[in-house]
């Protein structure tokens, strides 16, 4: 070939002349020429179409592109970068708008970073699952917990605790707990029906805390297959609501996989706003700030929208009159009252003195309303009768 061919138009011309004869296919030459292979296909086609003439692999180009970043950016993008270097380039994309004042696309940031060297790419390899996604705001809820170091001063593992619409995409709730609890469960649900209203269904995955478990048999375990009936604290307080609790298949957490994606993306994105956080109270603080940034702000890839912008049509429902929450969200037992009006809760002892109803509350069963750290209600065939003080 001519002096004015350089080696690469060389290598490309030799390879897609092999392709050309049969003795290699268009996937190999796309792997020898580290192009993709709808790249190579598309060169292979022009190459045909000029009757194979070399010329139509030179670089024609002449002047810049109009687009082009000026080098000052791309310095600022390389040092934004050096600041934060375990982000990814969406985020690094957000934080550019800010800064800078326009917008730098996240592939244009990911070339930025290939050329200077500093990019790091992680591939992971996902059984592809069917994706599904309900009609209506409200219709399906996703509610999951992430244990991790969300705190790092803490120099423990804590828990944050979330429910996202599966419409909309929106983070309806979420808050950071040092334990992982059925008490905090239902505090979280209550916050999104106190903020929203109460929504169709709940999905959520196979906790003891959500569904009924027994693990192993035991010699003086007799099995029945009603167990599966018994409700949960949780799921009690759903039905009164009037709303479906729906599990996942065991061991299958890609069922939630929207909910499963955005803890990873809250990994990467409050990593750095929480690593001088020093208490639980700063960092929910953090965690609402940002909760109302990717309602309001963040546009979701698979939407291609604004969570706040798919707010209709919505299933949540107002909460009917008359109705208090601190009876529904609330963990219920059954006690028989004492001779002397009395019943024990945890080792304490509590006595009626509400003779109202009855004179004496002998063998009589009661149950009761536990609100932890607040109160204890008492009620007797749906009828409230006395409210006690919660004792530690």
């Amino acid at each position: 070939m001519p002096d004015r061919y350089s080696p690469l138009v060389w290598q490309r011309y030799r390879m897609l002349s092999m392709v050309k004869d049969n003795l290699l296919t268009l996937k190999e030459a796309s792997k020898n020429l580290h192009l993709s292979y709808r790249h190579t296909r598309r060169v292979f086609h022009h190459l045909l179409q000029a009757k194979m003439n070399p010329d139509v692999l030179l670089y024609k180009r002449s002047h810049p592109a109009w687009n082009r970043l000026p080098c000052e950016e791309k310095e600022k993008v390389i040092k934004v970068f050096d600041l934060y270097p375990e982000i990814n380039s969406c985020h690094l994309s957000d934080i550019l708008k800010e800064e800078l004042g326009k917008c730098i696309s996240p592939s244009t940031v990911r070339s930025i970073l290939i050329e200077s060297g500093r990019y790091n790419l992680r591939r992971k390899r996902r059984r592809p699952r069917k994706r599904f996604e309900r009609k209506s705001f409200g219709e399906l809820v996703q509610m999951d917990t992430s244990e991790h170091m969300w705190v790092p001063a803490l120099g423990k593992r804590t828990y944050l605790v979330a429910l996202m619409d599966d419409y909309s995409r929106e983070l309806l709730a979420a808050r950071i707990f040092s334990s992982d609890t059925s008490w905090n469960s239902l505090y979280m649900i209550r916050k999104v029906v106190e903020e929203y209203g109460i929504f169709s269904s709940l999905y959520t995955d196979n906790d003891s805390m959500f569904k009924f478990i027994r693990k192993g048999f035991s010699m003086h375990f007799e099995y029945r297959s009603d167990l599966e009936k018994i409700q949960t604290q949780i799921h009690r307080a759903l039905l009164e609501l009037g709303t479906v609790l729906i599990h996942h298949e065991p061991f299958q957490p890609a069922c939630k996989g929207k909910i499963e994606r955005i803890f990873g993306f809250m990994q990467q994105r409050l990593h750095y706003p929480l690593r001088d956080v020093k208490d639980l109270f700063e960092a929910n603080t953090v965690l609402d700030n940002w909760r109302f940034w990717y309602n309001t702000e963040h546009i979701n890839s698979s939407t291609g929208l604004r969570a706040c912008d798919r707010h209709q049509p919505s299933c949540f429902k107002p909460l009917p009159k008359g109705v208090n929450l601190d009876d529904i969200f609330c963990f219920k037992d059954v006690r028989a009252i004492k001779k002397d009006n009395t019943f024990s809760y945890q080792s304490k002892v509590y006595q009626i003195t509400n003779c109202i109803h009855r004179l004496s509350w002998n063998k009589a069963k009661v149950t009761l309303h536990i609100i932890p750290e607040q109160c204890i209600r008492v009620f007797y065939q749906g009828k409230f009768i006395q409210e006690f003080p919660y004792q530690k």
